[in-house]
C-alpha cells in the first residue's frame, strides 16, 4: 500500500520528466500555479478514491457494521495517502526523475527517524524522566513540519523549475537533471566497451541508491532501539527496498534510455544490438544478484 501510494504520487510530475514533456509543459500559456492546482487536485482525488474503495471493501466485509479497529485502519491508510500527496511530489521535482523521487521519498523519512531516534535513545539520561513524552513531541513536530513544509517547498520548486532543451546523448544525474559531457572528453578516443559499461552504470544511479539504502538499514538493524523502530518495521523496509532494487535493476536500462531520448541512437552505434542487449542484461542482473548474495552473507554473519 505504501509503495502504491508513493508511486501514484510520483506520477504527476515524474511522468513529465520520464516522457520528456516537461519543457513543453513549462512553456504552455498557462500560469504554473494553475497547473500545480490541477495536478495536485487530480492526485488528491486519485488517492482519495483508493481510500474510499478500501473503506467500502471493509464495510462490505463487516456486513455493514465497521468495527473500531477497521476505522483505525482506514484512518491509517488515509494518513499514508495524505503523506504521499504532500511529500512525494517534492522529491520528484528535486531529483527530476520519477524513479529517484520514489526512492528518496520512501528512504529519507525512515533513515532520518532512525538516526534521530537512535541519537535520542543513546543520549537519554539513565534517571527516570518523561523522555518518552519528549520523544513523542519531537517526532510529532518534525512529522508535522515535514508534511506541511513539503508542499510549500515543492510549489516554490515548481514555480522556479527550468527544463532546458538539452541535446541527446547526455546522462542523467540525480538532483542536477542532466550532466553535460565536455568537448575534450568527447573528442578523446574511447573503446566502445568501457564507454557503454560506464554509461549503463551511470543510468543505474537510482538502483544503486536503493541498494545503498537497503544495505544501510540492514547494517544498522542491530543498533536501532526497539522504541524507535520495531524489528518488524525494519525488516519490512529492508524487504521493500530489496524489491525496489531488483525491479529498478531490470527496468532502468530501457526506461532511462527512453527518458533521455538516447534509445534510438543505439541503432547508429558501431556495436551490434545483441552485444548492447547482453551488456544491459549482465549489468542489471549482476546488481540484482550482488544484492541477493550480499544480503545472505550479511544475514549469516549477523545471525
Amino acid at each position: 500500500m505504501v509503495l502504491f501510494f508513493a508511486l501514484l504520487a510520483a506520477l504527476p510530475f515524474g511522468i513529465e520528466f520520464q516522457q520528456r514533456t516537461m519543457p513543453s509543459l513549462l512553456c504552455a500559456p498557462v500560469h504554473r500555479r494553475r497547473l500545480w492546482r490541477v495536478k495536485m487536485s487530480v492526485l488528491g482525488l486519485a488517492l482519495l478514491s483508493q481510500v474510499v474503495v478500501l473503506a467500502l471493501a471493509l464495510v462490505a466485509g463487516e456486513t455493514g457494521q465497521v468495527s473500531t479497529k477497521s476505522w483505525i485502519g482506514i484512518g491509517n491508510v488515509g494518513a499514508l495517502a495524505f503523506a504521499a500527496w504532500a511529500t512525494v511530489p517534492l522529491w520528484t521535482l528535486l531529483t527530476r526523475n520519477l524513479l529517484a523521487g520514489l526512492v528518496f521519498a520512501l528512504a529519507v523519512p525512515p533513515i532520518v527517524l532512525m538516526c534521530l531516534g537512535a541519537s535520542f535513545e543513546w543520549l537519554k539520561p539513565t534517571r527516570s524522566d518523561p523522555s518518552d513524552d519528549i520523544w513523542t513531541t519531537i517526532l510529532g513536530l518534525l512529522t508535522g513540519g515535514y508534511l506541511v513544509g513539503s508542499p510549500i517547498v515543492a510549489l516554490r520548486r515548481w514555480l522556479r523549475l527550468e527544463a532546458p532543451d538539452l541535446p541527446e546523448g547526455e546522462i542523467s544525474g540525480m538532483f542536477l537533471g542532466l550532466r553535460r559531457s565536455t568537448q575534450s572528453r568527447a573528442a578523446r578516443p574511447v573503446h566502445w566497451l568501457p564507454a557503454i559499461v560506464g554509461k549503463e552504470l551511470r543510468i543505474q544511479n537510482v538502483t544503486l541508491a536503493s541498494f545503498g539504502v537497503a544495505l544501510l538499514l540492514f547494517l544498522a538493524r542491530p543498533m536501532i532501539p526497539a522504541s524507535v523502530m520495531s524489528a518488524d518495521l525494519v525488516a519490512l523496509l529492508i524487504g521493500l527496498f530489496a524489491a525496489i532494487t531488483v525491479l529498478f535493476a531490470g527496468a532502468t536500462p530501457i526506461a532511462e534510455e527512453r527518458r533521455l531520448g538516447t534509445l534510438d541512437g543505439h541503432v547508429l552505434l558501431p556495436v551490434s544490438r545483441a552485444r548492447q542487449w547482453w551488456i544491459k542484461v549482465v549489468l542489471s542482473g549482476g546488481i540484482a544478484l550482488a544484492y541477493g548474495y550480499g544480503s545472505v552473507v550479511l544475514k549469516t554473519k549477523l545471525d
